[in-house]
């Protein structure tokens, strides 16, 4: 053990909590004490061995029940395995994918316990978030009890499987209910406007506008964008220009859906004709932002 970072603590039962802090991958501490263990905890997402005198055991046989965090991990260990798959299409990194399930839950071999967080819910529910999968990745989870709603970043697609069975979060919520439904909800209210139109009175609401993303006047770097509108959404081939042969990144196919573009602009302007509301927009480097009407 490390006495400068490991801690005893008296209780005001008279019972002492101990807790070995940050434990490296692979490290020991050892500790030497009378009576029984009432009580443990193992941060959730990590495996611990346990020896008492040279002779492994576990946390629940010394309690003698199953009341500590680890007990949770067996629980959702014994459960069902779901595995996320990120498609190699996948324009660039903003891909992240996040669950709730009504049990437990713990990361598995392919999941990044310093990035990707398992958070619990004030209704018990946990809520698990694979934070910016790269194109091709996986990430994986041990979860028990059935999986209550889930978002994925619009614009990427994601293959889910649990236990080694292909499936969708569709299926396993057993609704329409997750940010992939909010795609198809956009695309009814599409549908809807669109009756609307032809009733004349939603002219305004179909009337395209231009954005510009503006990098123009540096001619060494490129700025990274991204964004998404509540309509469509198509690129600009007119207004989209380059500046003196530009740089070899503006060369580089921008990525666009009907309702969202992930781009890079040099020293040159990216342009989009797009209908409805601009719903979200992040620049990364040096670049202006132009919204045209008609």
């Amino acid at each position: 053990a490390e006495p400068d970072t490991d801690t005893i603590e008296e209780n005001q039962d008279g019972t002492y909590t101990v807790t070995s802090v940050e434990m490296n991958p692979d490290a020991y501490d050892s500790y030497r004490f009378t009576g029984s263990i009432t009580d443990y905890s193992v941060t959730e997402g990590y495996a611990v061995t346990v020896s008492v005198d040279g002779t492994e055991t576990t946390f629940e046989e010394l309690t003698g029940e199953n009341s500590g965090s680890s007990d949770g991990s067996d629980d959702s260990s014994d459960g069902k395995k779901l595995t996320l798959h990120a498609s190699p299409d996948n324009p660039d990194t903003y891909c992240d994918v996040s669950f709730t399930v009504d049990g437990e839950v713990e990361y598995g071999d392919e999941a990044e316990p310093d990035t990707d967080t398992i958070e619990e819910n004030q209704d018990g529910t946990y809520t698990v978030t694979s934070v910016r999968m790269n194109p091709d990745a996986y990430d994986s989870y041990h979860f028990s009890g059935t999986i209550t709603d889930y978002s994925v970043t619009d614009g990427y697609d994601v293959t889910v499987s649990v236990d080694g069975t292909e499936t969708t979060f569709e299926e396993l919520t057993g609704e329409n209910s997750g940010s992939s439904d909010d795609s198809d909800s956009s695309g009814d209210d599409s549908d809807g406007s669109g009756d609307d139109d032809a009733g004349g009175s939603d002219g305004s609401a179909q009337q395209q506008r231009t954005l510009i993303i503006d990098g123009t006047g540096d001619s060494e770097e490129t700025a990274k964008y991204q964004f998404s509108v509540t309509g469509t959404l198509e690129r600009d081939e007119q207004r989209t220009t380059v500046t003196d042969g530009g740089l070899p990144w503006d060369k580089v196919r921008d990525y666009v859906t009907d309702s969202r573009a992930v781009g890079l602009v040099g020293n040159g302007q990216d342009a989009y004709r797009f209908t409805g509301g601009l719903q979200s927009v992040e620049i990364d480097g040096e670049a202006d932002v132009k919204i045209l009407e008609g």
